[in-house]
């Protein structure tokens, strides 16, 4: 009998460490998903990513400030969808939503969008933007 509750104690100890350790990793699956489509999107902003994009895309003569500017809006779409989701989930949950202190964040961020936007056309050089329509990155 003993060596039986041994086994059942043993068995029960392993099956609650898988489980613990699957929920662990799902519990965390939004870092997961935060930091590919962080990597997806620093990607794009390469070279290469560039030439990934523009060979994928229907317009052959897509400029990298297109590119560029599709980034910042999925960028800013990120941003205000996890905005939605948050509040929506406290809201859902009962929580109260500290609306303030977001907006403000969001503000930031979208002011920062516009920033990197305006830092892009800053940095460019005129003469290279006809060329650019045609070159691929």
């Amino acid at each position: 009998s003993t060596s039986s509750d041994e086994d059942d104690d043993t068995s029960s100890h392993e099956f609650n460490t898988a489980v613990s350790f699957l929920l662990l990793a799902l519990t965390r699956i939004d870092f997961y998903i935060y930091a590919f489509l962080w990597l997806s999107f620093t990607f794009t902003m390469t070279r290469r990513g560039m030439e990934f994009v523009r060979s994928h895309m229907a317009a052959p003569n897509l400029s990298r400030r297109d590119v560029f500017i599709t980034g910042v809006y999925y960028l800013a779409g990120i941003v205000g969808g996890a905005f939605l989701a948050w509040a929506m989930m406290d809201s859902y949950l009962g929580y109260p939503i500290p609306f303030w202190p977001i907006v403000v964040t969001i503000c930031l961020d979208f002011t920062l969008c516009y920033l990197m936007i305006a830092c892009y056309d800053a940095g460019r050089d005129e003469t290279r933007e006809e060329e650019e329509a045609t070159y691929c990155c």
